[in-house]
């Protein structure tokens, strides 16, 4: 193995990057974007709610203030909190739809792939799966289909 590839534990780096681009594991990786918002979510929203508490400690002990203005100020407050659970409710949301368009991109064209190196193996060099045009890998793919003509050509000529 590689030294450039040789972590310091001694374990793989490549097992960390198959970790992101295997298709069993895209579902984990969505999995973890969401709950590393949702965790981020909760720790603003117990800051914010606490400094809303102490700014509402400090309206109420303001004798000059009327009650009225409090509660109007009260109002503006809450609205706020809720512009901004909703802006964070929101990225969670796009974070998910973001990974998922995401993983597709790379986890279609290695199950293509695979079922494409399976049918070299087999003989069948004649096997062909495009990609679309916007998935990752297609230069790995393009390069397989250029091995399969290469492998059916030294074949035939024998």
């Amino acid at each position: 193995m590689d030294a450039g590839v040789q972590a310091v534990d001694g374990r793989s780096r490549r097992k960390l990057k198959s970790f992101f681009i295997k298709p069993k594991y895209h579902m984990s990786y969505a999995g973890y974007l969401v709950l590393g918002g949702l965790i981020g979510f909760g720790l603003t929203a117990y800051l914010v709610v606490a400094k809303l508490v102490e700014i509402d400690a400090i309206l109420d002990s303001a004798p000059m203030m009327g009650a009225l203005t409090q509660a109007r100020i009260n109002a503006i407050f809450a609205d706020i909190t809720m512009m901004f659970m909703l802006g964070f409710a929101g990225y969670i949301v796009y974070a998910t739809v973001v990974t998922m368009l995401v993983s597709h991109r790379v986890s279609g064209p290695m199950i293509a792939i695979v079922n494409f190196i399976d049918q070299m193996i087999k003989g069948n060099y004649a096997y062909r799966r495009p990609l679309r045009k916007n998935d990752e890998l297609i230069a790995i793919h393009s390069r397989l289909e250029i091995l399969a003509d290469t492998l059916e050509e030294r074949e035939n000529g024998r």
